[in-house]
């Protein structure tokens, strides 16, 4: 299995895929197509937020149907998360439509969220949101461990 960058000559495989063209995206977009053994299996995009620094939002993700429930829509997400840094740093963000159950389980999977701010008026589609957890250093233990056993209002030295 290969994830590898979108070429033009996969624009038509990703619009029979997605029902739109891949190109009508925004220039600082990723795409990428999934393949196993040389045939397209899948593709996905992001591309990084505007207003905030070190934050994607996941354009598409989709895997042909012939291939579904298989793991490759899990493989697809992993590899995009290493891609965008979403282990070291990056928050990242989707959109999906209410009634797409496999993709609500699939993003849950990877600890994305329902975001609180996100408001849609006719409830077609739901944010999910992926906060990229705080590394865990001796440090952060220290204090974890301190604040545990302390008691309101005290102080350690």
């Amino acid at each position: 299995m290969q994830l590898r960058p979108f070429c033009p000559t996969d624009r038509n495989y990703c619009y029979q895929l997605l029902g739109v063209d891949v190109l009508s995206f925004p220039k600082e977009s990723r795409c990428f197509v999934l393949e196993k053994d040389g045939t397209p299996i899948g593709t996905g995009a992001f591309t990084p937020s505007h207003s905030e620094t070190d934050f994607f939002q996941i354009l598409f993700l989709a895997i042909d149907p012939l291939w579904r429930k298989k793991g490759y829509g899990s493989y697809l997400l992993r590899q995009l998360l290493h891609k965008m840094g979403a282990y070291q740093k990056a928050n990242v963000s989707i959109f999906l439509s209410q009634d797409n159950i496999s993709a609500h389980a699939l993003v849950k999977k990877f600890r994305f969220q329902p975001s609180p701010d996100y408001c849609n008026d006719d409830a077609s589609a739901v944010e999910w949101v992926r906060f990229c957890p705080k590394p865990f250093t001796s440090l952060s233990l220290a204090h974890s461990l301190i604040a545990a056993r302390l008691c309101p209002g005290s102080f350690a030295v």
